[in-house]
């Protein structure tokens, strides 16, 4: 991750398993452990080949035909590619549904399907006013830079090794737990980059010459912050899985992610409200990958609508918009949600049911 953005570090998307930690290196097929284009290796191979009888004009076959041994359309192909392949797959599945739907209102609706039925959050661009009064809060909370210097510069980049550190995530015993994280964290990016875009909100620095933030500004909109939209649809896919061995994990992870969040508001990048608006995607973001892989039955549409100039971001742990964990078990019977569905996407249910037996 780059020090201009909570995302445009990961761009690259195909990149993102060089954090996973799931393979010791670039691998091409046939040559495990190999580093690509390595001219000596290659070399070496014409030569063996050539030595062994490869090259003497007959042509031998491997034994079961692959043609008829990998299924059509099936999950057992699927276990079988790159991991780079499985998140780009899984990606546009999840992905290829949603809507981002600008009003007259100044609000954006996103939607998780094509036909915008589905509604998944609604966030109204906040007016001038609230925008200059929120900067008081900003001020404010520049107390404490000091004593959160090290965490704010250390978050620039991916925050996975905070879950990993709490969870003791380990790349062979989880890493269908770190595929799911990443695709969660794929989705959330698209998705607050898209709101991101038409709010257009500008940071907080763009008010005030007296803020002066002490890492680079992002050169991007402000409201939805990436970094909490990030931690909060992190916190809820991982409190699914570990909260299920773990009965501390779900108030662990979401007063990290909150501290993660609130960070970016002491560094003078990010307003306390586009904190709470990020937790709201982010969590949304979590509940519609969870839907769709079967794990809930429903999730619950949100909107974000801040007319407070004082309005604040909690330290707390999360304290009401997420039902990842707290309604799993019984939402059939939960009136509390509205009846917001979507049939599961059976790749991603598999990818769940994967990373859930890790926690078994």
């Amino acid at each position: 991750m780059s020090s201009n953005s909570g995302w445009s570090g990961w761009s690259g998307w195909s990149g993102w398993s060089g954090w996973s930690g799931w393979s010791d290196g670039p691998q091409a097929g046939g040559l495990v452990g190999a580093a690509p284009g390595n001219p000596m290796l290659a070399d070496a191979i014409i030569r063996t080949r050539a030595g062994i009888g490869a090259t003497d004009g007959q042509l031998s076959y491997r034994k079961p035909d692959p043609a008829t041994t990998l299924p059509f359309n099936s999950a057992y192909v699927f276990n079988r590619w790159d991991p780079n392949v499985r998140f780009y797959v899984l990606l546009s599945e999840l992905m290829s549904g949603m809507t981002f739907e600008p009003s007259e209102e100044k609000e954006i609706i996103v939607s998780a399907d094509c036909k915008g039925k589905l509604k998944l959050i609604t966030l109204t661009q906040p007016s001038a006013v609230v925008l200059k009064g929120q900067c008081k809060l900003v001020q404010s909370w520049s107390e404490l830079r000091n004593d959160r210097l090290t965490e704010i510069m250390s978050e620039m980049a991916p925050q996975v090794a905070y879950w990993s550190s709490m969870l003791n995530l380990q790349p062979q015993r989880h890493k269908w737990t770190m595929e799911l994280l990443n695709l969660a964290l794929g989705v959330a990016a698209i998705t607050s980059f898209r709101i991101k875009h038409v709010l257009a909100i500008p940071r907080p620095s763009a008010f005030s010459p007296d803020i002066q933030p002490i890492i680079a500004v992002p050169e991007h909109g402000s409201l939805p912050s990436g970094h909490a939209t990030e931690a909060y649809a992190a916190a809820n896919i991982l409190s699914a899985l570990a909260g299920r061995c773990d009965c501390n994990a779900h108030t662990r992870l979401f007063t990290q992610a909150s501290r993660i969040a609130i960070n970016r508001t002491i560094a003078g990048v990010h307003f306390p409200m586009d904190s709470e608006a990020g937790k709201m995607v982010g969590t949304a973001v979590a509940e519609m990958l969870l839907t769709k892989a079967d794990a809930l039955k429903r999730w619950n549409p949100r909107t974000f609508v801040n007319t407070k100039e004082d309005f604040d971001f909690p330290q707390s742990a999360d304290s009401g918009h997420s039902y990842v964990v707290d309604k799993a078990q019984n939402l059939d019977e939960d009136s509390t949600l509205s009846p917001s569905a979507a049939p599961p996407i059976p790749l991603v249910k598999w990818l769940w049911r994967k990373a859930k037996a890790e926690w078994a």
